[in-house]
């Protein structure tokens, strides 16, 4: 990857995940070592305090969404 951060673990201990950027702005999220669509950016990785539910801010277009559990 050209760039990386964000290392977040669930409150259980069970699941893993980071932001990951290839070619410079081509962004996405490796949970479990299973990757997101690629955005512009992503920041804000989190996961619910159950660990039942994963959530992070995307940028695409130009515009900010929330992606939660991977929709």
């Amino acid at each position: 990857y050209d760039r990386a951060g964000y290392p977040t673990y669930s409150s259980d201990g069970k699941s893993f995940a980071y932001m990951a950027c290839d070619n410079g702005w081509e962004c996405f999220v490796v949970k479990d070592w299973v990757k997101s669509w690629k955005y512009q950016n992503i920041s804000r990785l989190t996961y619910s305090p159950d660990s039942k539910s994963f959530a992070y801010v995307a940028q695409i277009d130009g515009k900010l969404i929330v992606v939660k559990d991977g929709v």
